[in-house]
Parts: structure tokens; C-alpha cells; sequence
């Protein structure tokens, strides 16, 4: 046991129920001490009511949280936790709080911590006044308590998010521990249910292309509120609703894996201005080549292959889904693939295959490379043969050219290629 030092004297009206708000004045220090020490220490605070003084006093032990044994504290360490617990002592010291990093621990990791951190605010419940003092509503105040006549501290006696976490302000004669549970409970629950249908927090730009539906409403922000928190605010890092007001609550009307298989990071990407989508492509290079037939028909030539990913450009849902439909393809026919080492190759080749008719010519970037690709109206033909036949054809077709080279002061790839740009 490690006697802390520390005391607060009763103020007046408070001695009738110090006894049994012992209970929950532990609860709260403990809720506030808690993120400040490591993960596997617990920590073990007792409290008494001194009569002749007039004051709580505390002590406080460190244990083991597998073997409950007492955990040794230096000299740093002690004053460190010392100087908190005057803290939670002083400044709202009837507010137990609910930690974002210890909340976002027990929801198990499976969602991104700063995805958890910005929908806290998005997901409080409404539980009985009676339990809460000062019914706590989907949108929490942020305005601090602050001393004054017991009028108006009762007015702005509300539950607040910090960057921290939620600080609530429970009834000492409810089951506040039971509350502060199912609190927690229900936060990870909703913002899990937020993750898996993606909700985001965006701006109506990015909700209009994107068919995005809000779900929260819109606030009417009063200037003097503003006036009167909002430095307070920023000093902590907190936005301000005038700065929220902005950016809103969304979710999506849809769902598409084939581009969005994870919907908030793909909708978290499109409000950075994010032009890509993303579609996973089988190595299949007959697919591969319908897939790229089908988008040049359509006007798509903004587009290119890495690995086994195609990334087409799309500003909004209706293009991103008429792009979708066009990368649904079957395995058909049976394709040539020749090596490409510049664009004019590219040309010649098509300008070969149109001659002979040997099929249709697409050409695409695949891990920054060219590729070309015939597909076969002949699928028995032997490619070997006919990828050497290719490749005379465009040899000797840029040696023609380079009679003209001298001339026109162009390299013979030049020429072709401004022949056919």
C-alpha cells in the first residue's frame, strides 16, 4: 500500500452522502488512471472519509493483472500518478471516463484506430436521466463543467468528448457500474455496425457522386455557443460543430465488392480526391484482353494494369458502375501476346493484323510496360510462326522509314508514331 498524500476537502451540502459516494469516487479515478498505465496493471485505489479533517484521502496499490501481485513504484512513476489523481480530484471529479484507446482495444482491432476515434461522437446512446445526470443524446455537448450557482452548473452539468474519450457523469445511487458497461458495449457495437455499411464523414460533394445518403442531422450552430467554447476547444484539438458543419454523416445506397470491398476505405479515398478504381483481374490474359477491348470500346483509356490489378479512372458510382459491367467477362477464344518496345512496334502491328486479318489489336500498360494483344479469329494458327512474322513486318517497315529520317530530322519511331497520332 502506497499512501498517496492526497486529500480533497468535502464542500459544504456534500458530508450527508460522502459515504456512499466512496464507491463511486474510487470508480472514477480509476476510469480516469487507467489509460496512463500499462497494459498489464491494474490499478487498486481505496478511499476514507477523515472526520476530524473533513476530507477523502486516498491511497493507491499497482498489481499484476494475471497474479494480482503489487507492482513496485520509482520515484517518477509515483508522482506521475500523484499529479493525475489531483487532477481527476479537481477538475470534474464526478465524471468517470470512457478512454477511445481502451475502448478501441476491447472492440477487438478490427477496424482502423483513427476510423474508431472519429465515429465516437457519432455513437452515443440515450439512456435514463435518472442514471445519467443530464440525459446524454446522440450528439454529445462540449461544453465544460465550470463552477457557478447550482443553476447553472445543473445546465452545463452535460456529458463531453474530449480527445481522450466520452466523460459521463453518473447518479453515485444507480448501478453505475452496469451502465458504464453496457455504454461501452453499445459505442463498439454501433461503430462496428458503422464500419460494415460504410459510414463515413465527408462533405456533400463527395456524397452527391458517390450516392451517399446522410444519416445524422444537420445542426443549427449558435455563434455565441461558438464564441464561447470554441477556443477553449482548439487549444485541445477539438473541432468545433461550426468546423464539423462541413462534413457530415454518410453511408452508401450500395454495395459493390468487385471495386469497393472494403467500403469505408474506398469511400475514406474518394473524399481525398482519389480518381482510381480498382478491380482484382485474373492473370488470364484472354480475359485480360476482352476486360480492355470492352473499356476502349466504351471510351475508357485512362487505365492501367499492376500485378493483378486494373485501375480504371472514375469520378463518380454511375461511371464506376458502368466500368463494372465492363470487366465481367468469360474465357473465350485465344490471344497473341508480342513484345512491345515502343509505341510505333504497337502501331505497326495493328496496322499488320488489320492487312491480314488475323484478329482484333488492343494494346494496354501492364506494370508500366506496353503490351500488345491479338485476339485470333484463327485460334490453330501456330503463334510462334506468326509472332516472327509480326515482328519482320515492323522491322521492315521502320527500315523504310529511316530514308525519311535524315530528312525530316525524326527517328524512324518518331515518324511512325506521328503518322498514327
Amino acid at each position: 500500500m502506497f499512501p498517496l498524500g492526497i486529500s480533497r476537502t468535502l464542500y459544504e451540502g456534500e458530508v450527508e452522502k460522502k459515504c456512499e459516494d466512496l464507491p463511486y469516487r474510487v470508480f472514477v479515478i480509476v476510469t480516469r488512471l487507467y489509460p496512463f498505465l500499462p497494459l498489464d496493471v491494474l490499478p487498486n485505489i481505496s478511499s476514507f472519509y477523515n472526520e476530524k479533517t473533513n476530507k477523502m484521502e486516498y491511497s493507491l496499490r499497482l498489481l499484476k493483472a494475471e497474479t494480482d501481485e503489487e507492482v513496485a513504484l520509482s520515484e517518477p512513476e509515483r508522482k506521475k500518478i500523484e499529479d493525475k489523481i489531483v487532477q481527476v480530484t479537481s477538475v470534474n471529479p464526478n465524471y468517470a471516463l470512457i478512454n477511445v484507446t481502451e475502448l478501441y482495444r476491447s472492440s477487438g482491432d478490427k477496424i482502423p484506430f483513427t476510423y474508431f476515434s472519429d465515429m465516437l461522437q457519432y455513437s452515443l446512446p440515450t439512456f435514463d436521466p435518472e442514471d445519467i445526470e443530464g440525459e446524454l443524446h446522440g450528439d454529445v455537448s462540449f461544453i465544460e463543467k465550470r463552477e457557478g450557482d447550482e443553476k447553472e452548473k445543473k445546465a452545463l452539468e452535460d456529458s463531453f468528448l474530449r480527445a481522450d474519450g466520452i466523460y459521463l457523469s453518473f447518479n453515485p445511487r444507480s448501478d453505475y457500474k452496469k451502465i458504464y458497461r453496457d455504454i461501452c458495449k453499445s459505442i463498439i457495437e454501433k461503430i462496428q455496425l458503422f464500419y460494415e455499411r460504410g459510414v463515413i464523414i465527408t462533405n456533400s460533394e463527395v456524397a452527391s457522386k458517390w450516392n451517399l445518403s446522410p444519416i445524422d442531422k444537420e445542426e443549427e450552430v449558435k455563434d455565441e455557443i461558438e464564441d464561447e467554447v470554441g477556443d477553449y476547444l482548439k487549444e485541445r484539438g477539438v473541432e468545433t460543430r461550426k468546423e464539423r458543419q462541413a462534413s457530415r454523416l454518410y453511408q452508401p445506397t450500395w454495395i459493390n465488392r468487385k471495386y469497393a470491398p472494403n467500403m469505408v476505405d474506398f469511400l475514406l479515398q474518394r473524399t481525398l480526391r482519389e480518381e482510381y478504381i480498382t478491380f482484382s483481374i485474373p492473370d488470364n490474359y484472354v480475359r485480360r484482353h476482352d476486360i480492355v477491348a470492352n473499356l476502349q470500346k466504351q471510351g475508357f483509356i485512362e487505365f492501367f494494369i499492376e500485378g493483378s490489378s486494373l485501375k480504371v479512372k472514375s469520378e463518380d458510382y454511375e461511371t464506376a458502375e458502368q466500368i463494372s459491367s465492363l470487366v465481367n467477362v468469360r474465357e473465350e477464344g485465344r490471344v497473341m501476346l508480342l513484345a512491345s518496345y515502343s509505341k510505333s512496334f504497337v502501331y505497326l502491328y495493328t496496322e499488320y493484323a488489320n492487312k491480314k486479318k488475323y484478329g482484333e489489336s488492343i494494346s494496354y500498360y501492364q506494370d508500366r510496360d506496353i503490351v500488345y494483344s491479338l485476339k485470333l479469329f484463327n485460334t490453330n494458327v501456330d503463334t510462334v510462326a506468326l509472332s516472327q512474322e509480326f515482328y519482320n513486318y515492323a522491322v521492315n517497315r521502320l527500315l523504310e522509314t529511316t530514308k525519311l529520317s535524315k530528312f525530316k530530322g525524326m527517328s524512324p519511331n518518331e515518324i511512325i508514331e506521328k503518322e498514327y497520332s
